[in-house]
C-alpha cells in the first residue's frame, strides 16, 4: 500500500508535464510567422485597394450619373478664373470692364450642381493630379518639354529640319493693352534697346532645346524686331467703324517684319542646304 501514492504522483507529475507542454504548443501555434505576417498585410493591403478602387467607382458612378444642370449659382470669392488684364483674346465688344462697367459681383459667381463638383475650365491636370492654378512660364516649359519629346520620338533629323522661332516683343507705351498703351506716333524704328530684357520665354525655349537629342534651329527673333516699334497696326488694325481707344502694339503689319523673320529661315534653309 506505500508505493501506490507515488506511482500516483508519477503520474500526475507527467499529466502536468504533458499539460505544460500541451499549452506551450497551442501558445506556439497561436503566434503568427513572419510569412504570416506578410501574407495578412499583403491581404490587408489588397483589401484596402480594393476599398479604394470601389469609392473611385462609385465617385465616377456618381459624376457620370449628376445632373449637371440641377443646381445652383454659388457666391465665389476666387472667381473670377481670369481678368481683362490677364486675357489679351476677350474681343472688345464683351469687355465689360474697360467698357467701364463699374461693379464687379457678376464675375463671382460660378455654377455648382447639387449632386457633384464640375472642373474649373483652367484646372491642369498631370496624371492624376489636379491643380487649381499653374504659373504660366511653369505650363509653358512643361509644354515644350511634351513638343521636344514628341521630336525626340518621331523626328528622323536625316530627312527632317527643325526650326524653332522664339517670342515677337510687343511696344505699348504709357499702359498696357487695356490701359492706354499705345504706340501711333512711332514712325521710324527705335535707334537703341537699352532698356530692353531678354524674355524669359526665351531662356526657357533655349534650355528645352539644348536638352533635346533632335537638332534644332533656333530662330532668334525677338532683339531685331524689338527695334521696330513702328511695325504694329496701332490704330490702323480694324475697320474704321470699328474704331476704339485701343492700339495694337503687339501685332505687325503685313507687308513688314514677319517678311525679316521669313527671309532668316529662308536663309538657314539655305545654308544647310550647301
Amino acid at each position: 500500500s506505500v508505493p501506490a501514492p507515488s506511482l500516483i504522483e508519477v503520474q500526475s507529475n507527467e499529466r502536468l508535464q504533458e499539460k505544460k507542454i500541451g499549452a506551450a504548443s497551442v501558445e506556439k501555434i497561436e503566434l503568427p510567422s513572419d510569412q504570416q505576417i506578410k501574407k495578412e498585410n499583403v491581404r490587408a493591403a489588397s483589401v484596402q485597394k480594393v476599398e479604394r478602387a470601389s469609392n473611385k467607382r462609385i465617385e465616377e458612378k456618381k459624376t457620370r450619373d449628376c445632373d449637371i444642370t440641377n443646381g445652383r449659382w454659388a457666391y465665389d470669392e476666387s472667381y473670377p478664373l481670369y481678368t481683362n488684364t490677364t486675357c489679351p483674346f476677350i474681343d472688345e465688344g464683351f469687355n465689360c470692364m474697360s467698357n467701364g462697367r463699374l461693379d464687379k459681383h457678376y464675375i463671382k459667381w460660378k455654377w455648382q450642381p447639387h449632386d457633384c463638383d464640375i472642373p474649373r475650365i483652367n484646372y491642369y491636370q498631370e496624371g492624376d493630379q489636379v491643380l487649381p492654378r499653374l504659373d504660366v512660364f511653369t505650363a509653358f516649359k512643361r509644354a515644350l518639354m511634351t513638343w521636344a519629346s514628341w521630336v525626340d520620338k518621331r523626328i528622323n533629323p536625316r530627312k527632317t529640319q527643325i526650326f524653332f522661332r522664339n517670342s515677337a516683343p510687343s511696344h505699348f507705351r504709357g499702359g498696357q493693352w487695356n490701359a492706354g498703351g499705345h504706340c501711333a506716333e512711332a514712325t521710324q524704328p527705335l535707334n537703341e534697346i537699352s532698356g530692353f530684357s531678354y524674355p524669359e520665354k526665351n531662356v526657357i525655349i533655349e534650355d528645352v532645346i539644348k536638352q533635346m537629342r533632335t537638332p534644332v534651329t533656333l530662330l532668334n527673333i525677338t532683339s531685331l524686331s524689338e527695334y521696330r516699334i513702328d511695325g504694329h497696326p496701332s490704330t490702323y488694325g480694324r475697320n474704321k467703324r470699328y474704331s476704339s481707344n485701343i492700339q495694337d502694339c503687339s501685332h505687325w503689319c503685313l507687308p513688314g517684319v514677319p517678311d525679316t523673320w521669313n527671309e532668316l529661315l529662308y536663309f538657314q534653309l539655305q545654308s544647310k542646304k550647301e
